[in-house]
């Protein structure tokens, strides 16, 4: 389940789709998911660029929901233990 992936709950990172369109944010991984092809439930924390078509990144960040994202458009930027060592994940 999700071999080749070593992201956790906690890690913050870059969500973005390389060339396949415009969008980069900053998330913070909120679940891992027991699903073969390596999903997380994701929160934003800030949007970049929302290239979603319809400003659903930004919405989900103003309203602090959640939503589910492959591992492999996830890029850890700040993983977990540094997180909890910098008191950075409390609100």
């Amino acid at each position: 389940m999700n071999e080749g992936f070593c992201h956790k709950p906690g890690d913050i990172c870059v969500y973005s789709f390389g060339e396949k369109n415009k969008s980069v944010s900053i998330v913070e991984i909120v679940k891992i998911l027991s699903d073969e092809r390596g999903i997380a439930e994701i929160k934003f924390h800030n949007v970049f660029t929302d290239d979603s078509g319809n400003g659903f990144f930004k919405y989900l960040l103003k309203t602090g929901g959640t939503m589910n994202a492959s591992l492999k458009y996830l890029k850890i930027i700040i993983p977990k233990e540094i997180v909890k060592e910098e008191g950075c994940n409390e609100a």
